[in-house]
């Protein structure tokens, strides 16, 4: 799973990151600036996990994250919060936004490493929950063979907005719900103005590799709700 820690201050970002490492084995993204967490949130990757600190140097990062949902960049993604101070006008702004969760400065370990194992649990149970919905659903083992080509033969480097928002839509409605969020960044970041090749293409490796790497997943609960 992907996770991006957004933290100015290099102790507490390190922090973070030790304490993800310990939760299992994840992409961890690191910003340290608001440029750079911007640069990133409207990125073409489709990032699950978000841990950011309320402030960034001058910026509010609230107001980064305020942002990027109403541009539809944090679709999917679930988000928690650190600070040192839990002033309630932030944390009314912060739930308003849909923050799953708060880390308080200085950190108590345990507590902290709970509630980051907390989101990523609930995460990874809505993907685990994405596959079953395909496999046990009104795709057959046959759909499911149609689907692997049609994504084999369509999903390449040279993919246009039109195809990807044709895979968007067909996997809502085999309801893979984790990898039409991925689709939908990639278009997000093809529509913008200025945009780099190469990460695009590396989006779309990433997304290739993740949908593979689930269909064995998707064929093998499909065969066992038919055998039952």
């Amino acid at each position: 799973m992907k996770v991006l820690v957004i933290e100015d201050d290099n102790i507490h970002r390190m922090l973070v990151v030790s304490l993800l490492l310990e939760c299992g084995q994840h992409t961890v993204l690191e910003a340290a600036s608001y440029e750079d967490a911007k640069r990133i949130l409207y990125g073409p990757d489709f990032i699950p996990l978000i841990i950011s600190d309320i402030r960034l140097q001058n910026y509010l990062a609230l107001e980064l994250l305020e942002g990027a949902r109403e541009d539809g960049c944090l679709e999917g993604s679930h988000v928690l919060m650190m600070t040192a101070h839990p002033e309630r006008e932030w944390v009314l702004h912060a739930q308003r936004l849909g923050v799953k969760g708060f880390l308080i400065k200085p950190f108590a370990l345990e507590l902290a490493k709970k509630t980051i194992q907390k989101a990523i649990d609930e995460l990874e149970s809505s993907l685990l929950f994405d596959q079953r919905l395909a496999s046990v659903g009104n795709l057959s083992p046959q759909d499911l063979e149609r689907l692997k080509a049609h994504v084999d033969t369509t999903l390449t480097p040279h993919i246009g907005v039109r195809q990807l928002t044709e895979l968007q839509v067909l996997f809502a409605s085999s309801g893979l719900n984790h990898l039409c969020f991925c689709v939908k960044r990639i278009i997000h970041y093809k529509n913008r103005i200025s945009w780099n090749r190469h990460v695009e293409r590396k989006a779309i490796q990433d997304l290739r590799r993740h949908f593979f790497s689930s269909f064995d997943v998707f064929l093998t609960e499909q065969n066992n709700a038919e055998c039952r």
